[in-house]
């Protein structure tokens, strides 16, 4: 197989590398940022620093296709995610069951 190499450690970059790996490839990932911090989630979120990437502190959703292939080809990432306190949120369900047709 071949030797692929992904720039970033991101969501995307990340799940790439993953799956290009689960494909049975050489994977190297770059990444300009040292490995994250250890310790306490919610301290992290006010200590850390990430110079560069002004979207760090926003909220991130995973649309629905993203979520189900994620939990279809990476199940232990998904049971990750779940366990390190992950919300789902289905944001349709704020929208008027008039313009929907509702949720059962």
């Amino acid at each position: 197989m071949a030797t692929v190499i992904v720039l970033g450690a991101g969501v995307v970059g990340l799940t790439t590398a993953m799956l290009l790996s689960k494909d049975g490839h050489d994977v190297v990932v770059l990444e300009r940022d040292a490995a994250g911090p250890d310790g306490d989630h919610d301290a992290l979120w006010s200590r850390w620093e990430r110079r560069g990437v002004n979207q760090f502190r926003l909220l991130h959703y995973f649309q629905p296709g993203f979520r189900a292939r994620l939990e279809r080809e990476l199940p232990a990432v998904a049971d990750s995610l779940d366990a390190a306190g992950a919300l789902r949120h289905n944001v349709m369900a704020l929208v008027p069951a008039q313009l929907s047709g509702g949720f059962s």
